[in-house]
C-alpha cells in the first residue's frame, strides 16, 4: 500500500495478478532480490519480519527514505504520538508494527499503515488504521495511546518493542533517538 503511493507507477514491480499494470503487492515485492536476502528467504522458512528488517527490506525500493522510531521506553506516548502526527502533515508515510490483539484484532505482530489522524473535542487523538488484510478488517479510527500500547509490545523474534516506519521518498536511512524529540 505505502510503495504505490511512495515509487512512481512506472518503477513500481509488477504482479502477475494485475500485469501488464505495474503495482506493488506483498507477493511481488518479497520476491525482489535483495529483499530476499535481507529476510533471508530461501535459507531459512520466512516467519514474518521485525520492525528492522521491514526497514531494510524497505530500503531496497529505490529513492525512498525510511526512518525506524521504536516505541521503546525511552519514548513517552505524547511524544511518538505528536512525531507519528508530524510526519503525516508533512506528507511522509506512517507504518505501523503492532501487536494485533492490543487493538482487539485476533492474530499477532502485524505492517499496516496509518493514512490520518483526528483530533477530537475533547483533545484525543485517533489514528486511521488502514489494515493491509482488508479481507479480513476494514479500516479503523484507533485511540492515539492504544495504538501507541500496541507498538510497545515485544517482537518475540527480535525481543525488541515495536515501533513504527517513517517512509518517504529520498533515499537515507535514520534511527530516532530520544534527542530527537
Amino acid at each position: 500500500m505505502t510503495l504505490n503511493n511512495v515509487v512512481p507507477r512506472s518503477e513500481a514491480l509488477v504482479d502477475p495478478i494485475y500485469s501488464p499494470y505495474p503495482y506493488y503487492t506483498q507477493d511481488a515485492w518479497i520476491q525482489d532480490m535483495c529483499v530476499k536476502q535481507v529476510l533471508g528467504i530461501g535459507s531459512k522458512p520466512w516467519r514474518g519480519m521485525s520492525l528492522e528488517q521491514e526497514a531494510a527490506a524497505l530500503s531496497c525500493t529505490k529513492d525512498i527514505r525510511v526512518s525506524t522510531v521504536f516505541a521503546d521506553d525511552s519514548h513517552d506516548n505524547k511524544a511518538l504520538i505528536n512525531l507519528m502526527k508530524m510526519q503525516l502533515q508533512q506528507g511522509s508515510y506512517i507504518i505501523a508494527n503492532i501487536l494485533r490483539t492490543d487493538i482487539d484484532e485476533k492474530g499477532y505482530g502485524h505492517f499496516s499503515p496509518i493514512a490520518a489522524f483526528h483530533e477530537k473535542e475533547q483533545r484525543e487523538t485517533l489514528f486511521l488504521f488502514m489494515d493491509v488484510a482488508r479481507y479480513k478488517y476494514g479500516p479503523v479510527w484507533v485511540p492515539a495511546d492504544e495504538l501507541v500500547n500496541a507498538m510497545r509490545a515485544k517482537d518475540p523474534f527480535s525481543g525488541r518493542p515495536r515501533g513504527f516506519l517513517i517512509v518517504s521518498k529520498q533515499k537515507v536511512n535514520q534511527t530516532w533517538s530520544q534527542a530527537d524529540f
